[in-house]
């Protein structure tokens, strides 16, 4: 941006808490209180408020499809100067072979747990907490995605049903029983793999490092 002429800062983003993973479905209790299966709001922010229509296009490119034109003697990167800075710190750090190894292992690993005789056995104890109750799922994604509570409002059945999940998921310890099953089967297919996730584990550490030294920021 000081090399097109345009004075600019970013601005920094508020802090926003730890989302509760939901590999498993529903993991917070007070998630499931407040909000359902609903995902917590996140926090308001524009980083491009106030900015002017020059310095937008210069952010971001001519052909992002900002409304309104920069001036055309302006050299702007093809995809803007975010664009450019990110290309520059994403050059030397990357591994795709490694990247791509390290998602198969999240994903076959998640679907050999689910095939797991004490997750199954989990799985169903928590089916039979939830009947108890009045609600009936096979599963706890089945509740997840239960197409009654995809709406934009919580409603109360909603969280009252969140509530039933996650009491029940903590009774016959699912989330424990799961996570520790599939812990299991991940070290397995890590150790299979152990020079190329070893170098891919070296390039995230160098890029967040060069992250770090750019933003001047821990």
């Amino acid at each position: 941006m000081k090399r097109l002429g345009l004075p600019y800062t970013a601005r920094k983003a508020p802090a926003v808490s730890r989302a509760s993973d939901r590999r498993y479905g529903l993991s917070s209790a007070e998630d499931a209180a407040r909000y359902g299966y609903h995902l917590p709001p996140k926090a308001s922010f524009n980083p491009n408020k106030g900015l002017s229509t020059t310095t937008l296009i210069a952010l971001y490119g001519r052909s992002a499809g900002i409304d309104g034109e920069a001036d055309p003697a302006l050299d702007i990167p093809a995809r803007g100067c975010r664009g450019e800075a990110a290309e520059s710190l994403d050059a030397d750090h990357r591994y795709p072979a490694g990247a791509e190894i390290a998602s198969g292992i999240a994903r076959r690993s998640y679907q050999e747990s689910v095939e797991d005789s004490r997750v199954r056995e989990a799985v169903r104890r928590w089916s039979d907490c939830m009947t108890e109750r009045g609600y009936t799922y096979s599963d706890p994604l089945a509740a997840l995605g239960d197409e009654r509570f995809l709406d934009k409002g919580i409603s109360k059945r909603e969280v009252e049903t969140a509530r039933a999940d996650m009491e029940c998921k903590t009774r016959v310890g699912l989330l424990r029983t799961w996570f520790s099953a599939e812990t299991a089967i991940q070290k397995k297919m890590i150790a299979a793999e152990p020079a190329e996730l070893a170098k891919l584990k070296e390039v995230h550490t160098s890029k967040a490092a060069a992250a770090r030294e750019v933003t001047g920021r821990d």
